[in-house]
């Protein structure tokens, strides 16, 4: 390559450097904030939103109430491992934002995430077969029927 063309390169190489540089850091910023809304909005009523929520939902209201007393009874059982899931969510979240970006910092943050989720999983699994317990035949064919239309709602192209 000639000096010149090279003279007349450089310039774009910086350019393009730095709108890679600046393209990186908007990425990681947008998946951060992200990751970190869902902890910054107000709480939402317990399981009355999201998958276990919708297929509630969808149960005759005296096996959903039987179903939800049983959540609400158990709470204290439960709650303090959804709590370590959600400070473990947000703590993903600050490690992929901060500057410098640190990769072995995030991947520790996922993996304390992972184990807080298999903890809060364990202990829910519990409670939620006692309330699976309280429905009748039917109340566990419509909660099935439930469960697999919010499975299928996932597949689904957005």
């Amino acid at each position: 390559m000639s000096s010149t063309l090279a003279a007349r390169l450089a310039p774009t190489r910086r350019h393009l450097f730095g709108l890679s540089v600046a393209l990186n850091v908007f990425l990681v910023a947008l998946v951060g904030a992200h990751l970190i809304r869902p902890s910054l909005a107000p709480d939402a009523a317990p399981h009355r939103g999201g998958p276990l929520g919708r297929m509630i939902a969808q149960l005759p209201p005296d096996e959903a109430d039987k179903v939800r007393a049983v959540l609400d009874r158990e709470r204290p059982s439960y709650q303090a491992a959804r709590d370590k899931v959600s400070a473990a969510h947000r703590e993903v979240a600050a490690a992929i934002g901060r500057t410098p970006y640190d990769e072995a910092a995030v991947r520790n943050a996922l993996a304390d995430w992972q184990a807080s989720w298999h903890e809060f999983s364990t202990r829910f699994n519990i409670v939620f077969l006692d309330a699976v317990r309280t429905l009748s035949d039917q109340g566990r064919a419509r909660l099935a029927d439930a469960a697999r239309a919010d499975d299928a709602r996932h597949r689904q192209p957005e």
